[in-house]
């Protein structure tokens, strides 16, 4: 597949929307690692967005962030931290689509699965900040105030979860607590949190969070 999304440009979409695919799963994910996979991917990301290939281009760079958005490996820090390729980028910008149910490089992408990669890439520290300046936070509420996000119940609930442990991740760097709470997200977990039908998982995302942002404010305001 990566040969033919290389090398045969009638299919270079079809095939790197399949390698997107595949590489949501736990499972198959270290197989992308061996080789020159995550390299391969990240020039493709490189070369198809100069050559104006917006969709193709981010396919790749969604890619990489399924595969290693969640690692502090050197891998993952130097081609998630390169901003040529643009990963945080074409993650937000497909999700602005999304959440108005609009195509991004003629492409519509799923809600779920743009929120599940900015969840990985919030794991390292270095791109708590990128994320939290990318634009996603306007964004945040309007996904946990849907009541049905990709036209599925299951999917809602994946995308509430993997939004609300997005937050929570946001909250361990102190000086982003006052944006997500700018952005309205104190109230909206807040919000979330008195729903009848909270999952133990979301749950447990939400009163993290949560506690991060309201336990802090007060200390401040104690100080």
């Amino acid at each position: 597949l990566l040969d033919i999304a290389r090398h045969v440009r009638p299919l270079t979409t079809a095939a790197l929307l399949v390698l997107n695919k595949v590489s949501r799963s736990q499972a198959v994910k270290e197989s992308f690692k061996d080789g020159d996979t995550m390299d391969g991917l990240s020039q493709m990301a490189l070369d198809y967005s100069k050559s104006g290939q917006t969709s193709a281009s981010a396919i790749a760079a969604m890619t990489l962030a399924n595969v290693i958005g969640s690692e502090e490996s050197d891998l993952s820090m130097r081609l998630l931290a390169n901003p040529r390729i643009g990963v945080i980028r074409y993650v937000v910008e497909a999700l602005r689509a999304a959440v108005q149910d609009q195509p991004y490089g003629g492409i519509n992408y799923s809600v779920y699965s743009l929120v599940r990669a900015l969840r990985n890439l919030g794991v390292p520290d270095l791109n708590k900040d990128r994320i939290a300046m990318s634009g996603v936070l306007e964004l945040l509420p309007i996904i946990l105030r849907s009541k049905l996000v990709d036209g599925n119940a299951f999917l809602t609930k994946t995308a509430h979860e993997d939004a609300t442990s997005l937050v929570w991740l946001l909250t361990f760097k102190p000086y982003l607590r006052p944006l997500l709470r700018t952005a309205g997200l104190l109230e909206c977990l807040t919000e979330v949190l008195d729903r009848r039908d909270l999952g133990d998982e979301l749950k447990k995302n939400v009163e993290g969070a949560l506690w991060m942002m309201e336990d802090k404010l007060n200390d401040g305001l104690r100080a």
